[in-house]
């Protein structure tokens, strides 16, 4: 009962069980919402069910970024963790994650493609040869989901910085397809076309 909730959850946002999905999230007003219509449930829970529901078509991100080595903080690959929320730290501590190693710039992944991910250690963080390259040639949806408003702005500064500008000398256009789910909006799909 539970899962076909969950479920309808997943579809509600517009995740469809072959997506590629970046998930960028809060889940605080999700987790009220689910308390609310009766179920009794862990983040882990939220967790497993996403990965259940994508990872036997589609690919699940999660950024599991930790910015303390910038700051001169030892990283240690299986300790350190995410500054990304606690869905985020869960799914880096998964047992079924393929990490990349990136002491900054880290991801956790799951599903039909996180093969193109394991044992990524690239050198520049946002070279060609980085998650950000995969990421944004094979068209993820960046899903960001029950963020404040005030907070998205900050994070698509952060996506097309990192995802989109590999070489500063280089001038791209693309477009950016962001679902996003917040308190005031059910779902909003915002289509961004940048010149960098």
């Amino acid at each position: 009962m539970i899962k076909n909730f969950l479920v309808q959850i997943w579809k509600s946002w517009g995740i469809e069980q072959d997506d590629r999905i970046l998930l960028h999230s809060s889940f605080k007003r999700t987790l009220t919402y689910i308390k609310d219509n009766g179920y009794n449930l862990k983040p882990k829970d939220i967790l497993d069910s996403l990965i259940e529901y994508l990872s036997s078509y589609g690919t699940l991100a999660f950024p599991t970024f930790n910015f303390s080595f910038n700051d001169g903080e030892k990283y240690e690959y299986h300790n350190t963790p995410s500054q990304m929320g606690i869905l985020t730290e869960l799914a880096r501590q998964h047992p079924f994650a393929v990490r990349t190693l990136n002491p900054v710039y880290s991801f956790a992944i799951f599903g039909k493609d996180a093969f193109k991910f394991k044992n990524i250690d690239n050198e520049s963080w946002y070279s060609k040869k980085s998650p950000f390259n995969i990421i944004h040639n094979d068209n993820y949806k960046i899903c960001i989901l029950d963020l404040r408003e005030r907070e998205i702005p900050k994070l698509l500064h952060i996506i097309v910085r990192n995802i989109f500008k590999f070489h500063g000398d280089i001038i791209r256009i693309f477009l950016l397809n962001i679902l996003i789910k917040t308190k005031r909006q059910k779902l909003k799909l915002i289509k961004v076309t940048f010149g960098i």
